[in-house]
């Protein structure tokens, strides 16, 4: 009887134990032993199965017959685990009769007597169909993300700060020149891959991360074992605990020698075509032209002029740079066979010309190479003649 300050209420243990079953999804059953015959299987196995548990009587393989045919194996390695252990957790897949598959975990063990006789099996069955399709759900999204990550080359590494494991994946491996065999998961690992010169200046932009100053964004060299030097790009996030403490970091790294190496090669081009452009006897003008509604050229702006510009105009590059020609020479327009006219026509036609043109404003002779680069960027490299 359960007293309180109303009156009081009469209730029976199995009939609460039942509700309070069937609300957490588990059954709860018993068997004799060794010939599996069930003595008690709580009502809740009837939502869990879609049966009945009359359905049970008299039968000597429990409700394996209910197993999906791919996972009967495991049923069937149950008892043999159970008899050899005392003791079996197993999960595997049954078949609901409104045509689902549910997961289930069966948890038993045998009961012995004072002598150490087993005398029956108890266990419990609980429905974890929710956890496997959400792990199901995170496998395909971590397989996903795998497949995208190998075919950008990407490699995934996840640091445990609190107990300073480094974990890498394949594509990591690859990226580093090394096999699993040569990384322990230490930081350790990684800091002796790190060329020397970089190691200090990445490791410091690390700490910033996890101090929360900045976000991992870096790159570095690696040496390969063949003493090969590599490019590598990489960033991090930082997790948390409640205290924001940082307690792991999961990142990213990948290749960038071909960019840094198209870079170089870029600079270095740029550099032999500012040296031939400065040290260019010829005046060089590079001018964008400016159309009207139509596309039609009326004017151009200058975009960027040499030292032998400045010599044979008498302009220097802060007087002409960014401004129109109209405003350089307020006459132009009125003028025929103009540097303009011949600007527009490169920029209409996209045909090279070469040309002589007196300026009026400068009172000189000039020949004139013109051709376009691209749409409405016209070059003009010119002599004083």
């Amino acid at each position: 009887m359960l007293k309180n300050g109303v009156g009081e209420c009469e209730y029976n243990d199995s009939k609460y134990l039942d509700i309070i079953l069937r609300s957490m999804d588990i059954v709860v059953w018993s068997a004799t032993f060794p010939d599996l015959r069930i003595l008690h299987v709580s009502p809740s196995f009837e939502n869990m199965f879609g049966r009945k548990p009359q359905e049970l009587a008299n039968k000597d393989d429990l409700w394996y017959q209910y197993v999906h045919p791919e996972d009967m194996h495991i049923a069937k390695d149950v008892g043999k685990q159970r008899e050899l252990q005392g003791e079996v957790s197993a999960e595997y897949r049954i078949l609901h009769p409104e045509e689902s598959v549910r997961w289930v975990c069966e948890r038993s063990e045998l009961i012995f007597d004072e002598d150490n006789v087993p005398l029956r099996v108890e266990g419990i069955i609980i429905d974890i169909t929710e956890r496997k399709n959400a792990e199901e759900k995170l496998q395909l999204n971590t397989d996903r993300l795998t497949v995208a990550a190998r075919a950008g080359g990407v490699g995934i590494w996840d640091f445990d700060l609190v107990n300073n494991i480094l974990v890498w994946d394949d594509q990591m491996f690859s990226l580093y020149g090394i096999t699993r065999d040569d990384f322990s998961g230490t930081p350790e690992d990684w800091q002796k891959l790190v060329h020397p010169d970089d190691f200090e200046r990445s490791d410091a932009e690390a700490r910033m991360a996890l101090s929360g100053e900045k976000e991992y964004d870096t790159e570095f060299r690696v040496i390969w074992p063949d003493e090969t030097i590599h490019n590598i790009r990489a960033l991090a996030i930082v997790q948390r605990d409640g205290s924001g403490n940082p307690v792991r970091m999961i990142g990213t790294n990948w290749d960038i020698t071909s960019q840094k190496g198209a870079e170089h090669e870029l600079r270095e081009s740029e550099k032999k075509y500012r040296e031939l452009f400065e040290n260019n006897i010829s005046g060089v003008l590079i001018t964008e032209m400016i159309t009207d509604e139509n596309g039609y050229p009326i004017d151009f702006v200058f975009l960027e002029v040499n030292g032998a510009f400045e010599k044979q105009s008498g302009l220097k590059a802060e007087e002409v740079i960014g401004k129109r020609v109209t405003e350089v020479y307020p006459e132009i327009e009125k003028r025929k066979n103009t540097f303009l006219d011949l600007h527009r026509n490169i920029a209409l036609t996209g045909i090279p010309t070469t040309a002589e043109i007196y300026s009026e404003d400068l009172k000189r002779h000039f020949s004139i190479n013109a051709y376009r680069v691209e749409k409405n960027i016209v070059v003009g490299v010119f002599q004083d003649i």
